[in-house]
Formats: C-alpha cells, structure tokens, sequence
C-alpha cells in the first residue's frame, strides 16, 4: 500500500477492497466516514478526519525506526503525514517498541521489573523527552493480553508434533534463558516512551531519525 499509493489493496480472503465492507461491523464512534478505499492516500485522509473530531494532545504509536514490523512502522508514517499535511503544532507523540529491531528480547530483565530505554547503538533515535508511565496494578495486564486471541496457546498441542515443539520452546525459555514471549516482554512495573513534538515532525532530520530502517 505504502510503496503503490495510487492502487488500492484488496482483503486477502474476500478480495474486497471497500473497507465500508468491514465497517459496518463497527460500533465505535472512532470509525471514519470515507469513501472506504483501500489505498495510502485513503488511510491518511481517515487519520486525519479522527484528528479533525478528536484533537488528541497525544497519540501513542510504534517508532519506525526500532520496530522492525512492517505494519508498526507505516502504521506511525501514516500518522506523521495526516499530522504533517493537517500543520498541526500542538500534541505529542509517544513512541514505543514490541519487536525491536536488535533482537526480540527487549525490554530485557523479567517479567514485572521496570523497562529500560531501547538501546541506541548509533545514537540515531531522536526524541524531546522521555516518559516513564507507573502501573499500580501491573498483573492485571496479564489478563489483558490473555485475551488476545493471537497471544493464547493454540490447539498444536493436542498432537504429538505439537506437543514436542510447545516442549521444546519451553525448555529453551527456561534453560537457555532465550524466553522471547510476550507476557515477559509485555508485562512490567512501567511503560516507557520515547516522546516527539508535533512541531519537531516539521524538521528533515526529525523524520530521517523517525523512519531510519522504517522501509
């Protein structure tokens, strides 16, 4: 979508390429009111038309140049253009990882200790500050995340393939200290951002920081 702006991408099981289609689902007063095109173009104009009604002072979203998901990443470009052609000054972006780019240990330590700043091996990352939010009751994200479809064990283990790999990874998470699951990664006493002006996004090496490695 991002690389061919112009065409439109259709649903990989359907082959729709109207997201009204799925829309309709919706109930959230969140949904925009466009034409539903499936396109760069048409992602950034539904952005815009959230920040127009909600005028959010801040918007919490992946940094692109650390997190190495695709979506994660043109997900935040998206949201700098709308910010970008709509001018606006006033607001902040608060910028995280879930996969980060090094490796996908980080945040490192275990489960419920504090979260570090990424590391900045070229001491490219360019933010204003940085903010450290503290949890009161951080297990109940636990709960949170088990409600999570995708994060939940699935039914692999009722055969004996299954079974051997589901033993195996455990085995490596305990033994070899290589536990890579998100319920480690995810669930600490502090959730850190690193935080950008609105008005820096209007600078050329603000964005070349943002979106190093971002493509």
């Amino acid at each position: 979508m991002a690389q061919n702006k112009s065409q439109s991408v259709a649903s990989l099981y359907t082959d729709i390429n109207n997201v009204n289609y799925f829309r309709q689902q919706n109930l959230s007063s969140l949904t925009p009111v466009t034409e539903g095109k499936a396109s760069w173009p048409a992602l950034i104009e539904d952005i815009k038309q959230i920040l127009r009604v909600f005028k959010p002072d801040i918007i919490v979203t992946p940094y692109p140049a650390i997190d190495w998901h695709t979506d994660h990443k043109l997900s935040t470009l998206a949201v700098i253009a709308a910010i970008q052609e709509l001018g606006l000054q006033q607001g902040r972006l608060f910028l995280y990882t879930n996969h980060l780019t090094a490796n996908n240990y980080f945040p490192y330590g275990q489960q419920g200790e504090l979260v570090s700043i990424p590391p900045d091996f070229n001491q490219s990352l360019y933010f204003d500050s940085i903010y450290s939010y503290q949890l009161a009751k951080p297990k109940e994200k636990i709960f949170a995340l088990e409600a999570m479809h995708d994060l939940r064990l699935d039914t692999s283990w009722l055969s004996v393939p299954g079974a051997f790999k589901i033993l195996w990874t455990t085995l490596g998470n305990k033994l070899l200290l290589k536990d890579q699951t998100y319920f480690r990664r995810a669930v600490r006493a502090n959730e850190l951002f690193l935080v950008v002006d609105f008005s820096s996004l209007y600078k050329i090496e603000t964005i070349n920081s943002l979106m190093e490695a971002a493509h």
